[in-house]
């Protein structure tokens, strides 16, 4: 310490720091007065969940959830399982190379394909959806928009079947993949 001005220069930075402790205490006691009103459960768990049902399933069946997930897998399998052996079939039997050399484009052949499978899954659906209303008593509300997904699910899973049947070898392995 040479002099006062230095004297007064770290006294003011310790008052600084003094005042500076004073406003982080105040402000840990307003923090520590707000949580200790507050609801212990809510510190604890401060994500409330709630059930709200907006569904009223007392009125269907387990039967009923479950048919619309057979459906699906039917749709799923068949399509895929159609595609993928269809062109597995044509490619060891040699129909492949014929249907190759004719005039139509890679896309025409693989739509055709997949539109025939489509149609296959189309009656599919149908005889599915009302067997599922007639013998089992499912409720069908909204059944072009279930007839539509099914067609879409089934289009889409026709697709990956061509590209399974173009890349196996054989029709064992066309099943297993």
């Amino acid at each position: 310490l040479t002099s006062v001005d230095d004297v007064s220069v770290r006294l003011d930075a310790v008052l600084e720091r003094i005042d500076s402790a004073r406003s982080e205490i105040a402000l840990a006691r307003l923090q520590a007065v707000s949580l200790t009103s507050k609801d212990p459960s809510s510190i604890v768990n401060p994500i409330r969940l709630s059930t709200r049902n907006v569904f009223d399933y007392a009125k269907y069946r387990q039967l009923d959830f479950v048919i619309y997930g057979i459906l699906a897998l039917v749709v799923i399998l068949t399509s895929l399982l159609l595609s993928s052996l269809n062109v597995v079939r044509e490619r060891t039997s040699g129909a492949y190379v014929r249907v190759a050399l004719s005039p139509l484009g890679g896309f025409s052949q693989a739509s055709g394909k997949v539109l025939a499978v489509l149609v296959v899954l189309a009656i599919q659906l149908g005889i599915m959806l009302s067997a599922s209303a007639f013998l089992f008593g499912a409720p069908l509300q909204n059944v072009p928009w279930l007839f539509a997904f099914g067609l879409l699910l089934g289009f889409c899973f026709a697709s990956a079947g061509l590209m399974i049947g173009a890349l196996t070898r054989s029709e064992n392995s066309a099943i297993l993949a």
